[in-house]
């Protein structure tokens, strides 16, 4: 527990950093920017007053085994990232959006890898774009993501399922849908 930020990283580089525990902070839990080329693993930020982890500004890192539950505001805010990859992402009780994706310049490329999001506030959504134009995002063996929305002209994204398929939308989708897993 910390008055503001739990875990704060800020311009650090090839990093392999593993067993962060960073909960019931009066902020943030996981303060993530100007930082690539990282390999994080086991990330548990919950019970936070904000949101459970700010990557803003940060590209070409790995999260493996990520929890995020019970934070008050979103689960992740991602903003101005690119090519980073998420595996094994388990969100629980988010107080607002579980992932939030915001393009204030590039937010391309990312990988969200075996997702489960439940019991999000019903009066938000589980995945939010909110700019139009993030392109390349892959979600591959995504287990369950409901309520979601694409802001603006849309997003270019892919949706692969192990044994099934893939779909590679090669022009913009917009709009909002009640189950991402299923639609």
């Amino acid at each position: 527990s910390n008055t503001q930020v739990g875990t704060w990283i800020t311009s650090s580089n090839s990093n392999i950093i593993r067993n962060v525990k960073s909960t019931s902070n009066n902020d943030v839990g996981f303060y993530f920017v100007d930082s690539f080329f990282n390999n994080l693993t086991n990330i548990n930020s919950s019970y936070n007053s904000g949101e459970g982890a700010l990557i803003f500004s940060s590209g070409l890192n790995i999260f493996n085994n990520l929890t995020m539950n019970s934070n008050v505001r979103k689960g992740i805010w991602m903003s101005s990232s690119y090519s980073n990859e998420f595996n094994s992402l388990k969100m629980d009780s988010s107080g607002m959006e579980a992932i939030f994706i915001d393009a204030l310049s590039n937010s391309n490329n990312n990988l969200f890898k075996d997702v489960l999001i439940t019991n999000t506030n019903l009066a938000y959504k589980d995945l939010v774009f909110n700019n139009a134009g993030i392109i390349g995002t892959q979600f591959s063996d995504v287990v369950k993501i409901g309520k979601y929305g694409f802001t603006g002209n849309g997003q270019k994204i892919t949706v692969k399922k192990t044994g099934t398929g893939e779909i590679k939308f090669l022009d913009d989708i917009n709009g909002v849908g009640q189950d991402f897993s299923e639609e």
